[in-house]
Order: structure tokens, then sequence, then C-alpha cells
């Protein structure tokens, strides 16, 4: 069953993750990868966040807040950079960030409506 709800949903990608697999090997890569995931979902929960889908260098969150959405956003480059400066990852990453309030529908684990696309279509453009 279907269940619409008022949410803000985020959208983060780490930017330059294939060229990041050139460089540094596909286990090089995932490991950083996943190191930086696991950074960023602590920040997503900090705030009240829950995430709802983490796949390859991308997770899918939702706040019942914006303004811990916002204030979210802000933390993961902080939290990212103070992992990079305490040797937790080997090198800076950027983020490329988006997120829309609205009524956001699930169904079966999965999420759909406007308010998904548009924070999708945000952190493309960011």
């Amino acid at each position: 069953m279907a269940r619409d709800v008022e949410q803000t949903a985020l959208f983060v990608d780490i930017a330059g993750s294939t060229r990041l697999t050139e460089e540094s090997g596909d286990v090089g890569a995932r490991d950083l990868l996943g190191t930086c995931l696991d950074v960023m979902e602590k920040a997503v929960t900090k705030r009240g966040g829950r995430v709802c889908r983490r796949v390859g260098d991308e997770l899918l969150c939702l706040f019942e807040d914006p303004d811990a959405a916002a204030g979210t956003a802000a933390d993961l480059h902080s939290a990212l950079t103070l992992a990079h400066r305490h040797g937790t990852i080997t090198r800076p990453v950027r983020l490329r960030i988006g997120f829309e309030h609205g009524v956001v529908v699930e169904h079966e684990k999965e999420l759909y409506g406007l308010t998904v696309n548009v924070a999708a279509r945000l952190s493309t453009l960011a």
C-alpha cells in the first residue's frame, strides 16, 4: 500500500567517482566511497534524517523538517572535510546535493513523486 507523506527528500552524490575509480582502481574506490557514505549517513541521522537508499556513490534521505535537511547539507561537507583532515578518507571529495520539500510517495520501500524527482534533478545540477 502506498503512503503519501509531506517530507523533505535529500539527494547527495559524490562528484567525480568515475575518475576516482580510474585513479584508485575498483577496490580503492569502493573502499573510499564506502567510508564516505558511512560518514555521510552519520551526519544524516544526527539531524533526524533517514537514509532510504544507498546506491553506488549516492544517498537518498528523508527528513520531516526542511531546516534539518538544509543543515545536513552543510554538515555533509564539513564531515567529509574533517574525515580527510583526520585521515579517515585519503583524499578530498566533492558533493552534489539537492533537496525539496513536499509530498513523497512511499510504496514497497521505494520513493516516488515530484518532490523526489526535483531533489534528484537539483543534485544533478549542483
